[in-house]
């Protein structure tokens, strides 16, 4: 385990394993870390030499109280204050070379295991490549196996069309209960083995790269919104415990922290099994659906709230949920997938 102490007891050592993984790049990280020790090491013995010096005082004021020398005791008073005083904003100053250390090692380790365990690239699943000391997210030949969704897309459901219809067909013959939708990819086979790995294979570090597309391709359409929340479509319990994760909270989670929205995926919960809808219509997706939804938190009134789902269809689902928003109170739902159909 790499800490400050086996740092501080090998320093060439650890030095020589981040050479032969970065060259000198990282060296100066090694140099930083030994500097920080000792001051926070020359921190620690000032304390303790003003917590000693502070126990000697507090003595002596006994002794001169006890003798009735009270201007003097009252003088030492003062010397003791100043030394509580002092000791306060070094011990503050320790926690933050502390801080400061555990950061820089942090560093360390995380760029010594993307050596050792390089990331993925979402969509073949090899090592990531590296292009001026940067790894990408995903390799320069994978873009020829996704589609971003361009211009022109229906301006409901966000689908790529055509031509420059304002609505695809599905949005032109159902009334859907969100009020708009952007998506980051077309559904075509990349992604498709991407999704699959993420959601069945737990591939969950996809999330973050997920994320950084779906703000650098749809970010500034969803600053436009404002949404007040985040919230990722919740999965069954049951699912939740087979697989041991929700792929859209996921996410969810990685793109707040992004965008620095608010996140809550505890203010709706999937409270019916509902039939896998792979196969199913969309009539028989809506009424898969009907009451699969519920929300937990009738006290909170989100104005607008923004859903996050892997997979836009039929918008069955998505509607499903803006629902149960919609019938508490919310105004307006708009929607962010990963990926989605085709419009025709």
């Amino acid at each position: 385990m790499l800490d400050i102490k086996f740092v501080r007891s090998n320093p060439e050592v650890v030095k020589q394993n981040i050479k032969n993984k970065f060259q000198d790049s990282k060296l100066p990280l090694v140099d930083e870390v030994l500097e920080l020790d000792q001051k926070n090491r020359e921190i620690k013995g000032e304390v303790e030499a003003l917590r000693a010096e502070k126990n000697k005082t507090s003595k002596q004021i006994g002794a001169m109280m006890a003798q009735g020398k009270k201007e003097e005791a009252e003088e030492l008073k003062r010397k003791v204050t100043e030394s509580a005083d002092k000791m306060e904003a070094l011990s503050a100053e320790e926690k933050e070379v502390e801080e400061k250390i555990k950061k820089i090692i942090q560093d360390i380790i995380k760029n010594t295991e993307d050596v050792l365990y390089p990331p993925a690239c979402p969509i073949c699943g090899k090592p990531r490549v590296v292009k001026n000391k940067e790894r990408l997210d995903i390799c320069p030949w994978c873009l020829d196996k996704i589609t971003y969704v361009d211009e022109p897309t229906c301006i409901k459901c966000g689908k790529a069309l055509d031509d420059d219809r304002e609505y695809c067909q599905d949005c032109m013959k159902t009334e859907h209960i969100y009020d708009q939708a952007v998506s980051l990819y077309e559904y075509s086979d990349g992604i498709k083995q991407s999704i699959y790995r993420f959601k069945y294979h737990n591939k969950r570090e996809y999330a973050a790269i997920y994320a950084r597309e779906i703000e650098r391709m749809c970010g500034m359409v969803i600053r436009a919104w404002r949404p007040d929340v985040i919230i990722p479509v919740p999965i069954h319990e049951s699912k939740l415990k087979q697989r041991g994760y929700n792929q859209a909270e996921l996410i969810a989670d990685e793109l707040s922290g992004s965008m620095g929205i608010p996140i809550n995926n505890k203010y709706i919960m999937r409270i019916r099994k509902t039939t896998p809808m792979k196969e199913l219509s969309n009539e028989e997706r809506v009424k898969n659906l009907q009451n699969a939804f519920q929300i937990c938190n009738n006290s909170i009134r989100y104005n607008k709230v923004l859903i996050v789902d892997d997979i836009y269809t039929t918008g069955a689902t998505v509607d499903a949920c803006a629902r149960c928003f919609k019938e508490s109170g919310t105004d307006k739902v708009y929607v962010v997938t990963l990926c989605i159909g085709k419009g025709f």
